[in-house]
């Protein structure tokens, strides 16, 4: 058998098999909205009572309640915050300004969101890198963060 002859046969039964094992890929339920495992306060109570055995200590600090205020949007703002800006604009990398609900109340929406699409000159431009609908997810996951609590 001549080699282009092997090479036609082993296309003709190799192609069918590699076309017949390729499924489409099923589509993503909900691609701007993050799963949450726990959203409601009585499994976080229940968790919390197997874990330490009894009821939280009420000075000891969590952030599980704030997270349970947040809606779709806010969580979706929190995931990209702590992607896009946690690493310049939290307590522990103070290169930015720490951004919080008083950021957004003190210098305005507009304000905020033009900073964050042009940046300055100890800040990267990310307008060509976040789509609006981010910017205000992230807007308002910030709107509820308490600029005393760390959050």
């Amino acid at each position: 058998m001549r080699p282009a002859g092997v090479i036609l046969l082993v296309l003709g039964l190799g192609v069918p098999i590699l076309v017949s094992a390729q499924q489409p890929l099923p589509p993503l339920p909900n691609p701007t909205k993050l799963p949450l495992a726990v959203t409601d306060k009585q499994a976080v109570e229940e968790w919390r009572k197997a874990i330490y055995d009894g009821p939280a200590d009420p000075k000891a600090g969590g952030d599980t309640e704030f997270l349970l205020t947040l809606n779709d949007q806010e969580w979706l703002g929190r995931f990209r915050f702590r992607q896009r800006c946690a690493l310049c604009h939290t307590s522990q990398n103070a290169i930015g300004p720490m951004l919080t609900q008083r950021t957004i109340s003190g210098r305005g929406e507009d304000a905020v969101r033009r900073q964050i699409m042009e940046g300055s000159p100890r800040m990267p431009a990310f307008k060509y890198s976040i789509e609006p609908t981010t910017i205000d997810a992230i807007l308002a996951y910030l709107k509820k963060v308490d600029p005393n609590s760390g959050q």
